[in-house]
């Protein structure tokens, strides 16, 4: 092989691995501010609503959502896709997802909740509630995020993705 050939299959050798090297530092960057986008935007949903009197609400860190339930069951679904969804189960941010909780519990006790049905309300609000106490957190999480994607089915006619989990008596059992 001649010398020529050589220095040229090492050059493009050596252009390829810096491409790779490359795609792979964009990627890794890219993907870090996707994340702290996400979570700007669940603060701004969720951390941004005022108060009765028109003030900022209580704590800066604590979570509110002021807006009807349909609103919230949106919200709700969407900060769970987010979160947990496309393979993030597996590195959960646990104070965020019990911050979330407890926003659950006091927006579904706070507020009417006429279209969803009571067993729903009261399987949702058991599953907040207890998810600082338990062993399945995970596992928790996930059934947390598949109430809200059926009920947001139910009520909002959401559309995205037509699974239906079939944990909910509002929307029923499911396809």
């Amino acid at each position: 092989m001649s010398t020529t050939l050589k220095w040229a299959i090492s050059v493009l050798a050596v252009l390829f691995i810096l491409t790779a090297v490359g795609a792979a530092l964009l990627m890794q960057f890219t993907s870090g501010q996707s994340e702290e986008v996400d979570q700007q935007e669940i603060k701004e949903t969720f951390n941004q609503s005022e108060g009765e009197d028109g003030e900022e609400a209580e704590s800066a860190d604590e979570m509110s959502f002021e807006g009807s339930v349909p609103d919230f069951v949106a919200e709700a679904h969407n900060f769970y896709n987010k979160t947990l969804g496309w393979g993030n189960d597996s590195s959960l941010d646990e104070d965020l997802q019990l911050e979330f909780a407890a926003l659950i519990e006091t927006y579904f006790n706070e507020n009417s909740t006429d279209e969803i049905a009571e067993e729903d309300i009261d399987q949702i609000v058991q599953l907040a509630s207890g998810l600082s106490a338990t062993s399945n957190f995970n596992d928790d999480v996930i059934e947390l995020h598949r109430y809200f994607h059926d009920l947001d089915i139910a009520i909002n006619d959401y559309s995205d993705y037509d699974k239906v989990w079939g944990v909910t008596e509002t929307y029923g059992s499911g396809n």
